[in-house]
Order: C-alpha cells, then sequence, then structure tokens
C-alpha cells in the first residue's frame, strides 16, 4: 500500500491501480473509493452514487469492505462519520474530524486495527493526551496523523508515544506482511 497526504484529513491510499481518496480537499483529486468523515446533510442525496461513502453503513466495492460508525457529534447540519476498512489484509480506522466530547462507544465497534489516522493537531479536535489514549487503546502498528498545522504537534504527539524519531516523507510504503513484523510507528507524512 502507499499512502500520500495533501493536507488536512486527505490521504490518498492505493494498492496496484485501486485507490481510496479521504476528505478530499479540493475536485482534481480523484479516488475509486471516495471517503468523507464529514458532510453535510443538505448534500447527501446529491452524492450517493457509487464510489462515494459519506454515510454510515456497511458498503463493498472492488473488493475494500468498509463499514462507517456514526459519529456522536453528528448534528442537523452535518453527519460525521468515523471508518474501519477492510482491503487486502490491512484493517485501516479513519477517525475524521473527531473532536473531544465525541469519544465514545464507537471505539468498541470500531474494533482492530493494523492503520490509524487519528488527528493530532489539538483544538478543536482531540487533544494530543487525547490521541496518545485511542493510539493505546487501538494499538495499531502504523499510526498516521492527521488535522495539524505544524509538524512540532507531531513530534509532541510521537515523543508521548516512546518515538523520538520522526522521519517526514512524501508517502509512506507498506505491505501487510511487513506490518505484521513491525512495533508501533508513527508514519510523518509531507504534503504531496
Amino acid at each position: 500500500m502507499i499512502i500520500q497526504w495533501y493536507g488536512e484529513n486527505c490521504f490518498r491510499l492505493k494498492i496496484g491501480d485501486t485507490s481510496i481518496l479521504t476528505d478530499p480537499t479540493n475536485k482534481k483529486l480523484k479516488g475509486d473509493l471516495t471517503i468523507y468523515t464529514s458532510y453535510p446533510f443538505k448534500d447527501l442525496e446529491k452524492f450517493q452514487s457509487a464510489g462515494i461513502i459519506n454515510y454510515p453503513g456497511e458498503y463493498e466495492l472492488k473488493n475494500i469492505f468498509v463499514t462507517g460508525f456514526l459519529n456522536p457529534g453528528s448534528n442537523q447540519q452535518t453527519i460525521k462519520t468515523i471508518y474501519q476498512i477492510s482491503w487486502n489484509n490491512f484493517l485501516i480506522g479513519i477517525l475524521g474530524y473527531l473532536k473531544p466530547k465525541e469519544l465514545n462507544e464507537w471505539q468498541k465497534e470500531l474494533g482492530n486495527i493494523d492503520i490509524l489516522f487519528i488527528p493530532v493537531g489539538g483544538k478543536p479536535f482531540i487533544s494530543i493526551e487525547q490521541a496518545v489514549e485511542l493510539v493505546k487503546y487501538f494499538k495499531p502498528k502504523l499510526v498516521i496523523p492527521t488535522l495539524f498545522k505544524q509538524i512540532k504537534q507531531v513530534s509532541l504527539f510521537a515523543k508521548q508515544l516512546g518515538k523520538f524519531k520522526l522521519k517526514p516523507q512524501l508517502k509512506i510504503a507498506i505491505t501487510s506482511s511487513g506490518l505484521e513484523r513491525q512495533e508501533l510507528e508513527i508514519g510523518c507524512l509531507t504534503k504531496s
């Protein structure tokens, strides 16, 4: 799998010729499957089509299995969803725009995670301390920090997990067999 970051919570995950795009930051970015963790209620019906997931539920496309859990922070304006993706022997958790008051029962439903995409930039999202607690809870092999403004936020997060050397990179390439053998790693990406 190749993982690239395009800013905020926008990532491309690619295996072979198939790709998943999360929370696209512009309309030029395309994926076989596009997942939104936060979406306006008023636009839900307009964008209900194959290849777009913007709502809790169970989905399957091109042997990518996605389960979306309702984020308790959803309201009458915005539906927020937390996702577990099972794809090619990877279990991926995407927490999206998670805020402190939204820590809830969904943690138990999300289950085992190999790769965790988690906000580490602090307010208005979860604090670095809360992010560290979630990493300890899920015990992923690879953590991808999201929604940060400065690299020092990622460094502080990594240090609290006992990781003192970060190697910012444009993309991360991993295999499921390599992931099984590794200890916790913080994947520090720079914008593509």
